[in-house]
This record gives C-alpha cells, sequence and structure tokens, in this order.
C-alpha cells in the first residue's frame, strides 16, 4: 500500500530543533496518558516523546503475536486494539494505552509478547523499540520518579 506521505520521512527531512518541537507536539498528549510515563520526569518524557515512531494498522490487521520476541512498546494514538490470548480477547486498548509492554519488562516468559494485538478500527500507535527503551533506563538514573 502506497502512502500519499510518510510522517516519519517528513521528521527526519526537519532540521534539529524544529524536529524535536514538532515530534514533541505531535506525541505529548498521548505520552501523558499512558500510566508508566506519568512516573516519569518532564524531561524524561519529552525524551519518550523524541524517540517515537509511529505506525498505522487497518481494521483486523494482526499489530504482533503472543509468540513473537518483545520488539517494541506501542501506544494507541487513535483507535482500537483487541487483546487476545489464545484467540480470546482479555482487553481493549484505546487512546493512551500501553501495548506490548509485558515481554520488555520481563513479566512474560521468553521475553515473547505473551499475548496477541490485533487492530479492531484503523489504528495509529507510538512506537517505542526495545534498544530506545533500555537506553532510557540506562541514561536516565532517574528514569522513574519515586
Amino acid at each position: 500500500m502506497q502512502r500519499i506521505f510518510d510522517e516519519n520521512q517528513i521528521l527526519d527531512d526537519l532540521e534539529g530543533d524544529i524536529r524535536k518541537e514538532t515530534t514533541l507536539e505531535l506525541y505529548r498528549d498521548v505520552v501523558s496518558k499512558v500510566t508508566l510515563f506519568n512516573l516519569c520526569e518532564t524531561s524524561t518524557q519529552r525524551e519518550v516523546c523524541y524517540r517515537l515512531g509511529h505506525l498505522y494498522k487497518t481494521k483486523g490487521t494482526k499489530i504482533f503475536d503472543e509468540s513473537e520476541r518483545s520488539s517494541a512498546i506501542y501506544i494507541v494514538r487513535f483507535g482500537v486494539v483487541s487483546i487476545m490470548n489464545k484467540k480470546m480477547e482479555i482487553m481493549r486498548a484505546q487512546r493512551g494505552d500501553l501495548v506490548g509492554e509485558a515481554g520488555i519488562l520481563g513479566l512474560t516468559p521468553n521475553e515473547n509478547y505473551g499475548f496477541t494485538a490485533m487492530a479492531e478500527t484503523m489504528c495509529e500507535l507510538c512506537v517505542l523499540n526495545v534498544k530506545d527503551f533500555q537506553d532510557m533506563l540506562v541514561q536516565i538514573p532517574d528514569f522513574f520518579r519515586v
């Protein structure tokens, strides 16, 4: 499927400060809704925004499978994602919900996703890859406020 424009490419073409401010403006609202990131300082939330990519999924499209090794955390920006375990729906994720974090946080066997995520409607997802998440945990000592 060919897209009319590619937001990632547009952002990549912007100069440093303009790219950062645009990225922050695009993602700040949804990052602030994520419970995990509410525990972070504002500067850390900004860093999360800078590292996000995005992905579109059409209705009925699989986002990831329970047997796949966790490679990213997804934040639902728009749409509804069905979370299933053995083909039975266990929850629906909506705007601001985090999906796929269990394997990355070591809550599933073998660091797999542990459940399947399907787009129940047309979805836009913000994507934070494992390496970026792990790098932030190491580079930002006070990642979580306590």
